[in-house]
């Protein structure tokens, strides 16, 4: 009923209200975050400030969905048609934590195929194996259902690390 919405928020029911918020860590509001503030220091208002964080978010989730295709060695056309479900889609413009998540997601397990299956790199570089860890740790600080996409690091050959001790340590550190 009418009173139930209007009562005022007793000692007890702020105790047992539980915070969602804390379960996913800050890297997954970076885009937002960062789009907030430029919009601060730039004078706007609260409305101008979140959609600067939409702004953001989305050119982030765009960026990340365009290589994503871009790196994808086949099925690039699966992946976009994936991207552009209104499930996926919808979420994007928004200051979700999704919005991030699910193009990372898509960008790492491209990333990883056009490692595995590009023939022109016959030895992983130091840039290659720190953006492996990078995408690694930031997959799996947006949520941890996506800590599984960690192990797709097993798919890379043992060539492309000079052997399989080699290849076991990294897989095994960086996880």
């Amino acid at each position: 009923s009418w009173e139930k919405i209007n009562l005022a928020e007793t000692e007890e029911n702020i105790k047992n209200k539980k915070n969602t918020m804390a379960l996913y860590a800050p890297i997954c509001h970076t885009p937002q975050a960062i789009g907030i503030l430029v919009a601060r220091i730039l004078g706007g208002g609260i409305t101008a400030q979140c959609y600067a964080g939409r702004l953001f978010n989305f050119a982030v989730a765009l960026a990340l969905i365009y290589n994503a295709i871009r790196l994808m060695p086949f099925k690039k056309h699966l992946l976009m048609y994936l991207m552009l479900l209104p499930v996926a889609f919808n979420v994007l413009p928004t200051l979700s934590s999704d919005a991030l998540t699910i193009p990372m997601s898509s960008f790492y397990i491209a990333y990883i195929l056009s490692l595995k299956y590009n023939d022109n790199v016959k030895e992983l570089s130091k840039k290659t194996k720190v953006g492996l860890v990078i995408s690694t740790i930031v997959i799996s600080l947006c949520k941890i259902v996506y800590v599984p996409l960690c192990l797709l690091l097993f798919l890379l050959p043992k060539e492309k690390f000079g052997s399989l001790k080699k290849k076991n340590i990294f897989v095994i550190l960086t996880i």
